[in-house]
């Protein structure tokens, strides 16, 4: 985590270049792809690394590497965010366009007490917010040991629109970190 102290996230700048900062990495693909900066003077202190992409009052860190889904969650809470919770259609479009197609995501949901009860992990109340399962999902697949208790983002293919996914939370996949701007 490079040591980088970056303050409250307030405001965002424009940067129409790839930044990359340790395992994070954030690719531009519209006008309006904004990345949050470094503030200066601002009372509470949160650390934070560079290459922050801003819609709609959050900011997201896309990681280049792979993680469990525990330590993908520490890593982005370690950052002042969580992983990905999304809350509209317009937030997983956003997403589903600045991400590679190619790989799997861990977000925010998890079955943490029972079979069947999903939550977000920043208290987001999960009957709030539209689902986007992929077709037969979630289907805790048997042949898991430990069962499929973390969502994902799916690998799309050609789909522009990735959908969610459960799977094993032991496995390694990368990750997409949130932060209120």
């Amino acid at each position: 985590m490079a040591g980088i102290l970056f303050l409250q996230l307030k405001t965002c700048w424009c940067n129409p270049v790839w930044a990359h900062a340790g395992n994070f990495l954030k690719k531009p693909t519209q006008s309006n792809m904004k990345i949050c900066q470094n503030l200066k003077k601002k009372k509470k202190k949160k650390k934070h690394l560079y290459g922050w992409a801003s819609f709609q009052g959050s900011c997201y860190l896309l990681s280049t590497t792979t993680n469990v889904w525990q330590r993908a969650e520490d890593q982005c809470r370690s950052s002042g965010g969580h992983l990905l919770v999304l809350n509209n259609v317009e937030e997983l479009d956003y997403i589903s366009g600045i991400v590679d197609i190619k790989y799997s995501y861990w977000i925010g949901l998890v079955e943490r007490q029972h079979e069947g009860h999903w939550s977000w992990v920043d208290g987001t109340d999960f009957g709030s917010t539209p689902t986007f399962w992929d077709q037969g999902q979630p289907d805790n697949w048997d042949f898991r040991v430990n069962g499929e208790d973390c969502g994902q983002l799916h690998a799309s293919g050609n789909r522009k629109r990735k959908l969610w996914n459960d799977a094993d939370c032991s496995l390694g996949y990368r990750y997409i970190c949130e932060a209120k701007a």
